[in-house]
């Protein structure tokens, strides 16, 4: 059975992350001509994002359709329902459709924009991780407005009940995060989906010659990543750049959007198509993150790179996904504090067991991996109807 269209609906973008989990994965599927048609509708928020969007989606070949909305706050006279609703009247034309939506938040006006259509709900919900207690984290630590906060955790109490009577299938990034939304009210019809890694993530020997020597790093010396994306408050980069200064031979290479100002960190913020060379130039990648469920449940799309690229990974027992990983494949070193870190010279620089750790984290985060369970996924909705 070949599915007519598969749409797509997606947050504003924010980072290089949403290209590689949303945008990699719709241009794969339409490259392998997995669907009549491919539809991106990008959600943004204000004129800033909708440049940015529009920007990195230039080189995309599948369709994109853009709608100015806020998603934050759940009620249902937001404006956005009434665009979703003349989106989905205009482009579904039948009942050979799937919509994959990210975040449980867009989720609730994609429901209600096909329920006022009376429109199927053939709907694939993508939850990336525990919204309430990053709010929590957010409120304790960050500077953002509070009362705001507040008011969306508070609608946000409303989406369990929400899913449970309209009964659509959801995806969860991690076990762990299945198990906290059936804890907390969510049906039980969860699919595991990590996050996925674009095909162009494999290991190059000649890019890593390449970029080492442009770094001016020497074969004896270890490159050690650090990568968390936007520099997010639970993501704790800085505290074990002191620890790994103290090592003769070991350089950091920061490819994190925050620098790091002290001696020995290179920092560089890549471009996504650039991140690939440069994780292959290096040995070792740290994930370290607060001991914390937001944590607990994740599934880091930089992990998965990491994972994919063959690299040796230390992390501190923080995100369940990681930890069952590595303890099952031998990819890296699990300790709770960075003074028992010791790092074993013979695992790391060995070529032949980089290649064997990069061919397991491709099966297990890899593009064409992910992309079949979820059409698994849209198959079982339909044939559900």
């Amino acid at each position: 059975m070949k599915i007519n269209k598969l749409i797509y609906v997606s947050t504003p973008y924010k980072s290089a992350i949403d290209e590689s989990q949303v945008y990699n994965l719709l241009e794969y599927y339409y490259d392998a001509n997995k669907f009549k048609e491919v539809i991106l509708i990008q959600i943004y928020s204000n004129q800033t994002n909708y440049f940015n969007a529009q920007r990195i989606l230039k080189k995309y070949h599948f369709k994109k359709i853009f709608i100015r909305g806020k998603i934050g706050l759940i009620f249902p006279f937001n404006t956005i329902n009434w665009k979703l609703k003349k989106a989905f009247s205009n482009i579904i034309t039948d009942k050979n459709f799937i919509l994959h939506v990210r975040t449980e938040m867009l989720g609730y006006y994609v429901i209600n924009a096909l329920n006022w259509n009376k429109q199927p709900l053939n709907v694939l919900i993508d939850i990336r991780g525990t919204t309430v207690e990053e709010i929590d984290y957010r409120l304790k630590y960050g500077k953002e407005n509070n009362l705001y906060l507040n008011i969306i955790k508070s609608s946000y109490r409303k989406l369990p009940n929400f899913y449970h009577t309209n009964n659509v299938a959801i995806s969860a990034v991690s076990k762990a995060l299945k198990d906290y939304l059936i804890k907390n009210n969510f049906n039980e019809n969860i699919e595991i989906n990590p996050n996925v890694v674009a095909k162009n993530f494999c290991f190059d020997m000649s890019k890593r010659i390449n970029i080492r020597k442009q770094l001016n790093i020497k074969d004896e010396q270890v490159l050690i990543v650090l990568s968390s994306g936007g520099g997010t408050i639970w993501q704790k980069d800085k505290t074990i750049v002191n620890f790994i200064n103290k090592r003769e031979n070991y350089i950091i290479l920061n490819l994190s959007r925050t620098a790091i100002k002290q001696d020995g960190v290179i920092n560089m913020f890549l471009p996504f198509e650039k991140m690939p060379d440069y994780l292959s130039a290096a040995d070792v990648a740290i994930v370290w993150r607060d001991k914390h469920i937001l944590n607990t449940c994740a599934s880091p799309s930089k992990f998965s790179e990491f994972a994919a690229m063959g690299l040796y990974v230390i992390h501190n027992n923080s995100v369940e996904l990681i930890v069952q990983y590595l303890k099952e494949n031998e990819a890296g070193i699990l300790k709770n504090e960075m003074n028992e870190v010791s790092i074993d010279l013979s695992k790391i620089q060995n070529n032949k067991l980089r290649q064997l750790r990069a061919e397991r984290g491709r099966k297990e985060f890899g593009i064409e991996a992910i992309s079949k369970n979820y059409y698994k996924s849209y198959l079982k909705i339909l044939y559900s109807m």
